[in-house]
């Protein structure tokens, strides 16, 4: 049991309050995904992740999928972090990028919605991975935000076409994975930005695949302010284990 003292917003949690997300229960119901707080039984401090109910004063969650705060991190932090930051680095370890590039070659990723809550934590620990990124969003606003963070290339999907240009920055050879979570003609596009061996990666399938084993719709957004980062290790290392030893 956990005492909350801090969720994290998602887009998914608007849909649960309207209905509109797969496998909502139905009324009454608590939403909330990700969540920060102290556990009774340790009173160590742990970030979390359950499918329903993070907006609660207490949480029940399962042990595995409790991790220990990082230190210097608020409980704002802690909160804005498994959803984003688990499936971001699930996706460049899929793809093979948390591993050096071969010799004389850098790893190259896409970035769809770049300036989402995925997006913006894909592009800081692409940053700390030493990854070329190219970067999709509505508005070079958000362009300019997200270059704070790490970006190197930002595309204006409204005034660019993306496949062109990464094609041309590229000089033809494209990328090495496409974190992909728009669907539609989107699909197609994005596989031709890849470079041969490519990878194409569904990011709004990850953590839902990786806690349960089931497939939802899901983009997860949240604002640009997200958790601290400073090494891939402090992403890794939670992903590795939930502090008692047990695989998360």
């Amino acid at each position: 049991m956990v005492r909350a003292a801090c969720g994290g917003l998602n887009f998914a949690d608007f849909m649960t309050t309207q209905g509109g997300y797969p496998g909502t229960p139905a009324p009454p119901l608590i939403a909330g995904r990700e969540f920060a707080g102290v556990e009774e039984t340790s009173q160590r401090r742990v970030m979390g992740y359950i499918q329903w109910g993070a907006f609660a004063e207490k949480v029940a969650a399962y042990s595995n999928l409790l991790w220990p705060v990082p230190k210097h991190w608020s409980d704002e932090q802690a909160a804005a972090f498994p959803v984003n930051y688990f499936t971001a680095y699930l996706g460049y370890w899929q793809a093979g990028m948390t591993q050096p590039p071969a010799v004389g070659r850098t790893h190259r990723a896409l970035i769809h919605a770049v300036a989402g809550g995925v997006g913006t934590a894909a592009v800081k620990i692409g940053r700390i991975l030493g990854v070329e990124m190219y970067g999709t969003s509505s508005s070079d606003e958000k362009l300019a935000r997200v270059k704070e963070l790490g970006l190197q290339n930002g595309i204006n999907y409204k005034r660019q076409d993306y496949e062109e240009v990464v094609k041309n920055l590229t000089r033809g050879e494209g990328v090495d994975a496409v974190f992909e979570m728009l669907g539609g003609e989107h699909t197609a596009k994005s596989l031709r930005c890849l470079r041969d061996f490519g990878i194409r990666r569904l990011l709004n399938h990850y953590f839902s695949d990786f806690i349960s084993g089931r497939k939802f719709n899901r983009v997860e957004v949240k604002p640009l302010l997200c958790a601290d980062v400073e090494s891939v290790e402090e992403v890794s290392g939670c992903f590795r284990s939930n502090g008692s030893g047990n695989a998360s």
